[in-house]
């Protein structure tokens, strides 16, 4: 099965990509919301969820489109949001069964620590996270690199 439905997908349980620009993303799930938006010179993931009026940030401030886009999954994914260590990193817990929150020094299984700030790429992603073709879709019309082509092609029209 999919970790994102299509929109063709009659499953309200899925994740749902309702649409992905140039400065956002944002798949939807029930009451909520999972946005990836350029913010400044980065990007920033948040989860919204409308039922109980709030939102969280899944960034740890603006970071660059692969680490905004590794955190948002992680969320899509394994519904387990990135922890911060105390130089403001994030990072994940892993253990056999995949990602998960440690919130105790000696966790109850042995999980090694995954930083998830230290790809450039999807390509880098870590093996828990599925870069699926519509997150390569995403990253490629978000991507950086992609507006300087067309802002330069569109500026060298005369």
């Amino acid at each position: 099965m999919s970790a994102w439905a299509t929109e063709s997908d009659d499953s309200e349980a899925e994740w749902t990509l309702e649409h992905s620009r140039r400065t956002e993303s944002k798949w939807v799930r029930d009451d909520e919301t999972v946005r990836c938006f350029r913010f400044d010179d980065g990007y920033v993931s948040t989860v919204e969820y409308e039922s109980r009026d709030v939102t969280w940030q899944l960034t740890p401030g603006q970071v660059p489109l692969a680490n905004a886009l590794a955190m948002a999954t992680l969320f899509l994914q394994h519904e387990v949001t990135p922890q911060i260590d105390p130089e403001g990193r994030p990072f994940v817990g892993v253990s056999n069964s995949g990602p998960r929150h440690v919130f105790e020094e000696i966790a109850d299984e042995p999980v090694e620590y995954v930083y998830l700030d230290e790809h450039r790429t999807l390509e880098e992603f870590p093996s828990f996270l599925d870069a699926t073709d519509q997150l390569r879709l995403v990253y490629d019309r978000m991507s950086p690199e992609r507006y300087r082509t067309l802002d330069d092609e569109q500026g060298s029209v005369g």
